[in-house]
């Protein structure tokens, strides 16, 4: 018990004090992130050919935009037979999160742009929609006009055709397809895995080190209520 209320303390902040419940939820936490469990993932186009040439690429950027390597942006322009012209900006990891993207790969479904994307504009109506994403904010600004903020790495994709560059980590390419008016593709290196790439080597030995200490120190405890009690 001494040693339970000494771990407790080296857990608190000033003026906090943990009971034997919060200690153990606190230190389940930090076993999860000294151990975190893989989250699956399934990768829609798998097994499947897809003979578009916008679904080609965006097969090829599945599973690094589940993983979170990539987080690329498609700029989709429509102009159907009725001639009613529709346009947006679409986050693709967050389609591939909320859609079945099946019917797009195996060709029996195009890719529109939705009022809930980033940007949506109807041409004829002059409806036009802009939201946030859970990777990226819309920005305007009075010099780019409009920029695609980051919400990892607050980097910015400036999405304007005549910029030299994109922007930071991010690369431009234009899909050419029959199905499709206009499609440019936005993959942007996300800073976040990034810098977990780069921590240097000490540090992160020391955190580990450091956590690996305090579990010894927790698991003694275990070890000893288990064997005393």
């Amino acid at each position: 018990d001494l040693k339970i209320k000494f771990l407790c303390a080296r857990m608190t902040t000033p003026g906090e004090t943990l009971d034997k419940d919060a200690f153990y939820q606190r230190l389940q936490i930090v076993k999860d992130l000294l151990y975190p469990i893989p989250k699956a993932y399934h990768l829609t186009s798998e097994f499947l050919i897809p003979f578009d040439p916008l679904m080609q690429e965006l097969a090829i950027r599945e599973r690094s935009n589940r993983l979170h390597i990539l987080s690329t942006v498609i700029f989709v322009r429509h102009n159907p037979r009725l001639q009613v012209e529709v346009s947006g900006y679409i986050d693709y990891n967050e389609r591939l999160k909320t859609e079945d993207w099946q019917p797009y790969f195996e060709g029996k479904r195009k890719l529109w742009p939705k009022i809930t994307d980033l940007t949506y504009y109807h041409w004829k109506i002059g409806k036009m929609q802009v939201n946030v994403s859970s990777n990226y904010e819309p920005v305007i600004d009075s010099k780019h006009g409009l920029l695609l903020k980051n919400i990892h790495d607050r980097k910015y994709i400036n999405v304007d055709p005549k910029a030299i560059t994109p922007g930071v980590d991010t690369t431009r390419i234009r899909i050419y397809s029959d199905a499709y008016k206009h499609v440019i593709l936005y993959d942007h290196e996300n800073g976040i895995s990034k810098r977990k790439k780069f921590i240097g080597r000490s540090e992160k030995e020391a955190n580990k080190k450091q956590t690996r200490r305090f579990l010894k120190e927790a698991y003694s405890t275990l070890f000893l209520q288990t064997n005393f009690n």
